[in-house]
Protein backbone atom coordinates (compact mmCIF):
# COMPACT_ATOMS: atom_id res chain seq x y z
CA UNK A 1 0.00 0.00 0.00
CA UNK A 2 1.17 3.35 -0.68
CA UNK A 3 0.27 6.50 1.33
CA UNK A 4 0.34 9.40 -1.28
CA UNK A 5 -0.48 13.07 -0.80
CA UNK A 6 -1.44 13.52 3.41
CA UNK A 7 -1.96 16.47 4.60
CA UNK A 8 -3.78 18.38 7.48
CA UNK A 9 -4.76 22.10 7.24
CA UNK A 10 -2.25 24.32 9.35
CA UNK A 11 -5.07 25.62 11.41
CA UNK A 12 -5.94 21.89 12.20
CA UNK A 13 -2.29 20.67 12.90
CA UNK A 14 -0.87 19.09 16.01
CA UNK A 15 -4.50 18.02 16.83
CA UNK A 16 -3.62 14.57 15.94
CA UNK A 17 -5.50 14.35 12.68
CA UNK A 18 -2.44 13.16 10.61
CA UNK A 19 -1.73 9.98 13.40
CA UNK A 20 -5.52 9.13 12.84
CA UNK A 21 -5.03 9.37 9.31
CA UNK A 22 -1.82 7.28 9.24
CA UNK A 23 -3.48 4.46 11.50
CA UNK A 24 -6.59 4.03 9.29
CA UNK A 25 -4.09 3.42 6.51
CA UNK A 26 -1.95 0.86 9.01
CA UNK A 27 -5.46 -0.29 9.81
CA UNK A 28 -6.63 -0.93 6.31
CA UNK A 29 -3.32 -2.53 4.99
CA UNK A 30 -3.45 -4.73 7.38
CA UNK A 31 -7.13 -5.79 6.18
CA UNK A 32 -5.79 -6.72 3.11
CA UNK A 33 -2.90 -8.69 3.82
CA UNK A 34 -0.58 -6.18 2.25
CA UNK A 35 3.26 -7.04 3.72
CA UNK A 36 4.20 -3.22 3.82
CA UNK A 37 3.21 0.46 3.59
CA UNK A 38 5.51 3.02 1.46
CA UNK A 39 5.28 6.94 1.53
CA UNK A 40 7.57 9.72 0.97
CA UNK A 41 7.79 13.37 2.00
CA UNK A 42 9.23 16.49 1.33
CA UNK A 43 12.81 16.30 2.63
CA UNK A 44 12.77 19.00 5.99
CA UNK A 45 8.88 18.46 6.78
CA UNK A 46 10.36 17.84 10.00
CA UNK A 47 6.75 17.41 12.08
CA UNK A 48 6.09 14.48 9.09
CA UNK A 49 9.18 13.04 9.40
CA UNK A 50 8.78 12.61 13.54
CA UNK A 51 5.11 11.28 12.82
CA UNK A 52 6.72 8.62 10.77
CA UNK A 53 8.98 7.85 12.61
CA UNK A 54 7.05 7.80 15.79
CA UNK A 55 4.33 5.33 14.04
CA UNK A 56 7.31 2.55 13.32
CA UNK A 57 7.88 3.54 10.02
CA UNK A 58 11.95 3.41 8.97
CA UNK A 59 13.82 5.90 6.54
CA UNK A 60 14.91 4.35 3.13
CA UNK A 61 16.92 6.82 1.39
CA UNK A 62 16.24 10.42 -0.10
CA UNK A 63 15.53 10.79 -3.95
CA UNK A 64 14.53 13.60 -6.41
CA UNK A 65 11.14 13.25 -7.76
CA UNK A 66 9.25 15.41 -9.82
CA UNK A 67 5.97 16.40 -8.87
CA UNK A 68 3.86 19.29 -10.73
CA UNK A 69 3.25 21.34 -7.52
CA UNK A 70 7.66 21.34 -6.41
CA UNK A 71 9.03 20.31 -9.60
CA UNK A 72 12.43 18.37 -9.18
CA UNK A 73 12.68 18.37 -5.44
CA UNK A 74 14.27 15.79 -2.56
CA UNK A 75 11.43 13.57 -1.16
CA UNK A 76 13.11 11.17 1.96
CA UNK A 77 11.19 7.33 1.72
CA UNK A 78 9.83 5.69 4.25
CA UNK A 79 8.58 2.04 4.93
CA UNK A 80 6.34 0.25 7.43
CA UNK A 81 6.50 -3.47 7.40
CA UNK A 82 3.15 -5.30 8.38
Amino acid sequence: MVIHALGVDPEKAGKGYGRKMVQFAVDTARQHQCKVIRLDVLKGNVPAERLYSGMGFCYLHTLPMFYEDTGWTDFELYEYVL
